[in-house]
């Protein structure tokens, strides 16, 4: 596991026991601050999603996507299309969970046979 993402993991955990809403971006330990950009890679989203998953979900909560385009750009297209992206990552990263944990399910089972 890379440290980035060991930082991002610690990040999320103190935040799935302290908040009900996650803000949804990405902040790294070495900073201190966040970086105003949505989470791109799908690995660590799907790594922020099985911590989710483990703790219950996030039930009255739910996600803040708080970010800024990192360009020069502000058209409202530009801006969608942004958001969209953020929350495209962060589906896969939920549905790559539950593939896991059912895989992970599946082979205890097999195995205790």
């Amino acid at each position: 596991m890379s440290l980035k993402l060991q930082e991002l993991m610690v990040y999320w955990e103190i935040l799935m026991r302290t908040r009900e809403t996650l803000r949804f971006r990405i902040v790294t330990m070495t900073t201190g601050w966040d970086t105003d950009q949505f989470m791109t890679d799908i690995s660590e989203a799907t790594m922020v999603m099985l911590s989710v998953i483990r703790n219950g979900g996030l039930a009255p909560g739910g996600f803040n996507f708080d970010a800024k385009l990192r360009r020069e750009s502000t058209e409202v297209e530009d801006i969608f299309l942004a958001h969209i992206s953020g929350m495209d990552t962060l589906a896969r990263g939920l549905r790559s969970a539950a593939k896991l944990i059912q895989e992970l399910a599946e082979m205890i089972f097999q195995s205790a046979l």
